[in-house]
């Protein structure tokens, strides 16, 4: 609901169900050559996420059909909540930005995915 003009309106806003219905649509225009990645701060910032520190959402995410997902404030929670909600997650996450207790996390995950019908799956 939007206040407009001194009354309320409707109208579609978001949330994940919109979310899931939108990628399948770009899916399916795009023959499935389609990247869909979560791009950080999900597990954080609104009330569900910081009260389970971002477990809530996980099966949420999981249902969405994410190719890859990089975080940003994920990791305020501390490296071992951070780890156990990734290895919750269905899709791989770039770890690349962790920062550990003696420096930077050298612990990378390459993302790589070779869309339908192009030269990387003997398509096109």
């Amino acid at each position: 609901m939007f206040w407009q003009g001194g009354q309320a309106v409707y109208r579609p806003a978001g949330g994940y169900a919109r979310i899931a219905a939108l990628v399948k649509q770009i899916r399916a225009a795009n023959q499935e050559r389609v990247l869909f990645c979560d791009c950080g701060d999900t597990l954080h910032g609104t009330y569900p996420a910081l009260e389970t520190q971002g477990q809530a959402l996980i099966p949420i995410l999981n249902s969405l059909g994410l190719d890859a997902m990089t975080a940003h404030w994920e990791f305020a929670y501390g490296p071992a909540t951070f780890k156990q909600r990734a290895m919750g997650l269905s899709y791989p996450r770039d770890r690349a930005l962790a920062w550990q207790s003696d420096g930077p996390s050298r612990e990378l995950q390459a993302i790589t995915k070779v869309a339908k019908g192009t030269d990387g799956d003997g398509g096109a």
